[in-house]
C-alpha cells in the first residue's frame, strides 16, 4: 500500500505549482480532487495537445486526480468547496494569500470546521513580506532568485533563464515535503496545521546551497558563487570527431587516467592541478584544459578509455531519445496507458518507490477531463439528482460531456 493511501486532498491549483504538487502526493497514494473553474484550469490549453482542453503539459500534471468543475464566484460553489474540505486531511493552494481570504478560504475559518486539517498556502512570496501583493511566475521568481544571474558565460553575455519550470517545480518539492510532514505531525498532536512556502523563499532556499559560497561567513571572505559549477567551460565537451561527451573525473585517479589517456601529463607535473582543493581553487583553468585534451581523440575513443578507467561520463540524451533508453526501459518507467479521449499516451513512472518496484500504472493514472468527477463528488457531499441538476443548471458546477452521457 503507497503511504498516503486513504487521505483526502482538495487542491484549487492552476498551471504548474499547484497541480505538480498535488501530483506528487497522488503518486504516493492519496485522493486528490482538482478543483477547477468551469472553463478549467489555464493549463488545459497550454501548449501541444489533441483535444481541447486536454493538452499534454496539463495531463503530466494531473494525472491521478479527480476533478470537480466548479463556480467560486457563487455562494453555492464556495459551499460545495466548504463542504468538501471540511471532510478532507489536506487544502491546497496557489491563489494569492488575500484572494483566499476574501473568498472564506484561509485556514482560521476553515480549521473551524475541521481543526485537522492540513491547510497549504503556496504563494509567489511569502505571505507577510512586501512582496506579498506581487504577481510571480516561474520567469520572474528565476530572475529574483539568482539562478538565471548564474547561467550568464562572461560578462558580455546575456543572461539567460533555465530552460524549464524549475521555480514552480522545485517550490512544489517543498510543498509536497511540508504536507507530508504537516500530515505527521497531526498523527502525533491531532490537529492540522497551516503552512506556507513561497516561489521566492524556495528558490533562494534551493540556489544559495552551493552559491552563498564566501558570502556564508560574517564578514563575508569572498563572493557568491560555486566557482567550479560556473566555470565557462562546465559543459559537455566535443571530441576530435565533433560528438559531444559529459565527462565528471572525481577523485585524483580519474583527472590522472584522463589526462594520460590524452598523452598529457598536467596531473602529475602541475601544482594547480594535483589534487582535489588544488583544482577546486583552479576549476577555471582546469576545465579549459580538459575541453583542449577531449579534442584529441574520437569520442568513441574517449568511450573506451572512460568505461576502461570507470570515470564517470554520459552520452548527452535528447527528449526525444529518453523513450528509447535502456536504463528507463529496463525498470518499465515508461507506460502507454489508454485515455477516453486522447487515445494512447505515455506516462512515466513516479520515481518513489515504496517496498520495491511500483506495479505498472493503470487507466486510474491519467489526467481527467474537466468536471469528470463532478457528480460522483456531489454524491459522495449528499447532494441527490435533482439538486444536482439545478446546480447544472444554474452554473454551479460544470460536467464533462462524459458524464452527461452516462
Amino acid at each position: 500500500m503507497k503511504p498516503l493511501a486513504g487521505y483526502k486532498i482538495v487542491e484549487v491549483g492552476s498551471v504548474v505549482l499547484g497541480p505538480y504538487a498535488s501530483l506528487i502526493l497522488a503518486d504516493m497514494g492519496a485522493d486528490v480532487v482538482k478543483v477547477e473553474p468551469l472553463q478549467g484550469d489555464i493549463l488545459r490549453q497550454a501548449g501541444i495537445g489533441k483535444s481541447q482542453g486536454m493538452s499534454a503539459v496539463f495531463m503530466g500534471c494531473n494525472r491521478g486526480k479527480k476533478s470537480l468543475a466548479l463556480n467560486l464566484k457563487s455562494e453555492d460553489g464556495l459551499a460545495i468547496l466548504h463542504k468538501l474540505i471540511a471532510d478532507s486531511d489536506v487544502f491546497m493552494h496557489n491563489m494569492r494569500a488575500e484572494a483566499a481570504q476574501r473568498m472564506g478560504l484561509g485556514y482560521a475559518e476553515l480549521s473551524k470546521a475541521n481543526p485537522r486539517l492540513v491547510y497549504c498556502g503556496m504563494y509567489g512570496f511569502g505571505a507577510a513580506g512586501p512582496y506579498a501583493q506581487r504577481p510571480a511566475y516561474d520567469d520572474i521568481i528565476q530572475a529574483m532568485s539568482g539562478i538565471v544571474q548564474t547561467r550568464r558565460r562572461g560578462d558580455d553575455s546575456d543572461p539567460q533563464y533555465v530552460p524549464t519550470v524549475i521555480a514552480d517545480k522545485t517550490t512544489a518539492l517543498f510543498a509536497a515535503i511540508a504536507i507530508v510532514s504537516a500530515l505527521l505531525a497531526r498523527g502525533q498532536a491531532g490537529k492540522g496545521q497551516e503552512v506556507e512556502v513561497g516561489m521566492f523563499e524556495s528558490m533562494v532556499h534551493f540556489v544559495s546551497v552551493e552559491h552563498m559560497a564566501g558570502l556564508t561567513y560574517a564578514p563575508p571572505i569572498g563572493p557568491a558563487g560555486y566557482a567550479r559549477v560556473l566555470a565557462p567551460d562546465r559543459r559537455p565537451y566535443r571530441t576530435r570527431d565533433g560528438g559531444y561527451l559529459a565527462v565528471m573525473p572525481y577523485n585524483d585517479a580519474d583527472w590522472d587516467a584522463l589526462f594520460q589517456a590524452g598523452g598529457s601529463d598536467l596531473i602529475r607535473s602541475d601544482a594547480r592541478f594535483v589534487d582535489m582543493g588544488s583544482r577546486a581553487s583552479n576549476a577555471d583553468l582546469l576545465y579549459a584544459e580538459t575541453a583542449a585534451l577531449m579534442l584529441k581523440l574520437p569520442r568513441e575513443e574517449w568511450i573506451k578509455v572512460l568505461k576502461a578507467n570507470d570515470i564517470p561520463w554520459a552520452p548527452l540524451l535528447s527528449l526525444d531519445e529518453l523513450q528509447s533508453d535502456e536504463h528507463l526501459n529496463h525498470i518499465g518507467f515508461w507506460h502507454r496507458v489508454e485515455h477516453p479521449t486522447e487515445g494512447s499516451i505515455v506516462v512515466p513512472s513516479s520515481p518513489m518507490r515504496f517496498g520495491g518496484p511500483s506495479s505498472e500504472l493503470t487507466a486510474a493514472h491519467i489526467a481527467p477531463l474537466l468536471g469528470e468527477h463532478t457528480l460522483e463528488i456531489l454524491q459522495a457531499l449528499g447532494y441527490d439528482g435533482d439538486q444536482q441538476t439545478e446546480l447544472i443548471r444554474r452554473s454551479v458546477v460544470g460536467v464533462s460531456q462524459r458524464e452527461k452521457s452516462q
